[in-house]
């Protein structure tokens, strides 16, 4: 049964194919998208929030891709003989789109107990004249393998500029790496937050400092507060503002840490952690004796 063969090998390498090809286009739009974003970001810093929106539309995207694929694998699991006789008919290779079909029933028909109702013989001749034209053609080429050949150099080429840009000088992506791709880290991209957790003696004053780079000084810290008997963070204004060494300094003054107090800073749109200001009580000397022996 040289055809359901054909046609069983056929769906096989049809659906390796479509799942290679799902791959590599994710592949090209992900590491597309993603050199892009950071070109973007470097010439023009933009919030964190038209990010967001970015990756999502991109989602959207491969979800688009994958219900095609879905789509695919359904028609090459239901009608596997539909794309080799179209693409043989396309090539002039059959009379009438409908002779592989009708070949793949006429075998079955030959191979099965039921009495025949048509010619043995002439089935025969149709089958191997079928089977012949089938002979000839490359199946990689039906099944679209040769189409993944065309793709790869386009990856080799994304993958290159990749490494380009993160390990040669002066490491364009190494710095935006983790905001574009929207990991969390203590300091914020373009943001650094002074003095994190602390403790600091009761009643004694602490300053709260948000440095911001050059590049982003366009864009303005903000500050939230809450102690630790409250639910809810409110929003402080910075009491100073200072420029030191091309980087804009922003200051909150809490003139007497008597209460555990909590805080966080927001900066294009991406809070970072939230870090403690503990107050705690030094022991004090009233007496001392020195016993000398």
């Amino acid at each position: 049964m040289f055809i359901k063969s054909f046609i069983f090998k056929f769906k096989i390498l049809r659906l390796l194919f479509l799942f290679l090809r799902y791959i590599i286009i994710s592949i090209n739009v992900i590491i597309g998208c993603f050199i892009l974003s950071v070109l973007i970001d470097k010439i023009l810093p933009l919030p964190i929030f038209l990010f967001h929106i970015y990756w999502i539309i991109i989602l959207v995207v491969l979800l688009s891709f994958l219900f095609n694929l879905l789509f695919r694998i359904n028609e090459t699991l239901k009608k596997p003989y539909k794309y080799i006789q179209d693409e043989l008919f396309k090539n002039h290779l059959l009379q009438h789109p409908d002779e592989l079909i009708n070949a793949y029933l006429l075998e079955n028909s030959l191979f099965s107990k039921k009495p025949l109702n048509f010619s043995k013989e002439l089935s025969c001749i149709f089958l191997k004249d079928i089977e012949n034209i089938l002979k000839k053609i490359n199946i990689s080429e039906i099944t679209g393998f040769n189409r993944i050949k065309k793709v790869l150099p386009l990856n080799i080429v994304l993958l290159s500029i990749i490494f380009l840009l993160y390990f040669l000088p002066p490491q364009v992506i190494k710095p935006n790496i983790y905001k574009i791709l929207f990991t969390r880290r203590p300091d914020i991209l373009g943001a650094f937050i002074i003095p994190k957790n602390i403790k600091v003696p009761y009643g004694k004053s602490c300053t709260i400092k948000v440095i911001i780079e050059k590049d982003y000084d366009m864009y303005k810290p903000e500050l939230f507060i809450k102690t630790e008997f409250s639910k809810k963070f409110m929003k402080i204004q910075f009491t100073d503002t200072e420029v030191y060494k091309l980087q804009k300094i922003y200051k909150y003054e809490i003139k007497s840490v008597e209460n555990k107090l909590f805080y966080r800073i927001k900066f294009r749109g991406i809070n970072s952690k939230v870090y403690a200001i503990e107050p705690i009580v030094l022991p004090e000397i009233y007496d001392i004796k020195i016993l000398v022996s």
